[in-house]
């Protein structure tokens, strides 16, 4: 209506989405990335949007095999294998990469198809009104956070069923 533009500068993540046409991200003062609030969630493009954006987890990993935009990576150290999606079109078999996985990806104790499927114990729930957030131990000294729209559900010990579809897991090369 003003046929203005207005800068807003904040820190806070939920403000910026829900005033904002487009945002622009700064990493050490420098822009990272530009876009409506739905770009930068639905399709980062550095880890850092990824990780900043959101919640999520993330795992430093090598790629075992790659088919056109899917990749399939393993957990640096470990035999753990993810299957995601490939962010950067040159990544490469043998290739340092950066897992994200967002927790609103994340099924708790349904599989529903999807190709990541991990078993887990508990080890912390943090209480957080509506929701939980746990801390789950899944395998070979592994931890990811998911998180529960029923924040009295699961207990520390329980053990849980989590999985998520291979678009969920972004996979960028490591720069």
């Amino acid at each position: 209506e003003l046929e203005q533009t207005v800068v807003y500068v904040t820190h806070d993540q939920n403000v910026a989405f829900s005033i904002a046409d487009r945002v622009a991200v700064m990493n050490d003062g420098s822009v990272e990335q530009v876009g409506t609030p739905e770009e930068l969630y639905e399709e980062p493009q550095t880890p850092f949007i990824a990780e900043f954006v959101g919640s999520s987890n993330s795992f430093d990993t090598r790629v075992k095999s790659v088919r056109e935009d899917s990749v399939d990576v393993t957990i640096e150290g470990k035999n753990t294998t993810l299957k995601g999606r490939s962010i950067d079109g040159d990544i490469r078999e043998g290739d340092s990469t950066r897992a994200v996985i967002k927790l609103e990806g994340v099924d708790i104790n349904t599989t529903n198809g999807h190709e990541n499927v991990f078993e887990g114990e508990i080890i912390n729930r943090k209480y957080q009104g509506q929701n939980s957030n746990l801390l789950l131990h899944i395998q070979e000294d592994i931890t990811m956070n998911v998180m529960t729209d029923d924040p009295w559900e699961y207990d520390p010990g329980d053990t849980l069923t989590v999985s998520w579809e291979r678009n969920d897991c972004l996979v960028y090369a490591d720069r």
